[in-house]
């Protein structure tokens, strides 16, 4: 028994041993949630307006042009549900906070990044977040639980030149993804635009409830805390919007003004069609990029943020 127990050690060894040395090299490729991570460490009690959600924040913002100090804690397909965690993580270290902004999309209302699919991202939060998970949550802690991301990822990040890879993207000091005008593709306006429309107009009623209740509890703990939210449905160019289901746009108007009526300290603002941003302010059909749309952005979150009625801190 026992030579038989030491021949599937030996069996197992290199295996493991092969392992550990993956994940050890994943976990050293500098990735940007890391980054974002030791700027909240360092810089939290100066931040005057931190900006949650998804892509649409992570590529809409140019905080260079805000009257106030902000920083872009947003990430590709970063849910509502992780926005909650990392606002707990830091809420209380954030003393200068005036406001939280949060896109309200067609997409981030039902978004769920433990949904199949998507589950592959969670242990990038774990790791560079330092957040809570059980030490047998292998799909939670380990990169290479996701064997095919894992590789697409290492692939990536070693071709410096593709800068839409995960892990991989240029952003500036506050967080913000540079997609600049000139980097766009030349179908720009088309690409997939139809495609993710519909995909995004797809979901379930109870990633909806779910979600709304994410939004109402950071409403709620900003309330006490005499913190502004400013909701907003970032804007998006027609060949997107045209695409989407009238229930989705509906829902989700529905459930910004919702939380508006509910919470003094949260204002919303509708931007999809918003005809203040023109096809030079788009990096694609449905983000706006760095440098035209981003400013452009900014400066009318400012102004809701600027508008706030609730007592200086």
């Amino acid at each position: 028994m026992n030579r038989f127990l030491l021949r599937i050690f030996w069996f197992v060894l290199p295996a493991a041993v092969a392992a550990v040395g993956a994940e050890w090299g994943l976990r050293s490729i500098p990735h940007q949630l890391a980054y974002k991570a030791r700027y909240m460490e360092e810089h939290a009690p100066q931040i005057e307006v931190l900006s949650l959600g998804l892509s649409h924040a992570f590529y809409g913002l140019d905080f260079h042009a805000s009257k106030f100090r902000g920083f872009n804690l947003a990430y590709h397909g970063q849910p509502l549900d992780r926005d909650l965690e990392l606002w707990e993580k830091y809420a209380d270290r954030l003393t200068s906070l005036r406001a939280v902004t949060v896109p309200l999309s067609c997409w981030s209302i039902h978004h769920r990044l433990r949904k199949e699919g998507e589950q592959w991202r969670v242990p990038f939060y774990t790791i560079n977040y330092d957040l809570s998970a059980p030490w047998y949550a292998f799909k939670e802690r380990c990169i290479i639980a996701y064997p095919a991301q894992a590789f697409r990822y290492l692939k990536h990040a070693l071709a410096s030149e593709d800068s839409l890879a995960e892990g991989n993207i240029p952003q500036d000091e506050f967080g913000s993804y540079m997609a600049r005008l000139d980097n766009r593709l030349p179908d720009w306006d088309q690409r997939a635009a139809e495609d993710v429309a519909k995909n995004h107009s797809r979901f379930k009623p109870e990633d909806m409830t779910h979600n709304r209740e994410v939004l109402r509890h950071i409403a709620a703990d900003c309330a006490e805390r005499g913190i502004r939210v400013v909701l907003y449905t970032p804007p998006a160019w027609h060949t997107y919007y045209e695409h989407l289901s009238e229930e989705i746009v509906s829902l989700t108007r529905e459930i910004g003004t919702s939380l508006a009526r509910e919470f003094p300290n949260v204002r919303y603002v509708d931007l999809l069609k918003d005809r203040r941003f023109t096809a030079d302010d788009f990096f694609n059909a449905s983000h706006l990029n760095y440098d035209r749309g981003g400013r452009k952005l900014i400066r009318i979150l400012d102004d809701e943020i600027a508008e706030d009625p609730l007592p200086a801190k």
